[in-house]
């Protein structure tokens, strides 16, 4: 069903001293999907969500880690034409992408 598509499936969870850093995958329908990194405040409220990748390949968020900066690392995965490939996101403490 269309409403499927959007389900996001959480990969990873950091604590920091404010609230938590979520990883894992949105948009995933079988085919396609995007690195989902998200920050909450210690009640769970939604501090900023994001999402990363490119149109086509699946991209998930395998885990993630506190950066010294109170930012994050994401470790992920892009899966195209059945060949998969590592590699790594770091970001800023408000989730851009460095």
């Amino acid at each position: 069903a269309a409403s499927d598509v959007y389900k996001r499936q959480v990969r990873g969870i950091a604590a920091l001293a404010d609230g938590y850093l979520v990883a894992g995958v949105s948009g995933f329908d079988g085919n396609n999907g995007d690195v989902y990194v998200a920050k909450t405040d210690l009640l769970g409220h939604v501090v900023y969500d994001t999402t990363y990748g490119k149109p086509d390949p699946t991209e998930v968020a395998v885990d993630i880690d506190v950066a010294p900066n109170g930012g994050a690392y994401v470790a992920a995965n892009t899966i195209y034409n059945l060949v998969s490939d590592y590699y790594v996101i770091r970001t800023d403490p408000n989730g851009l992408q460095r």
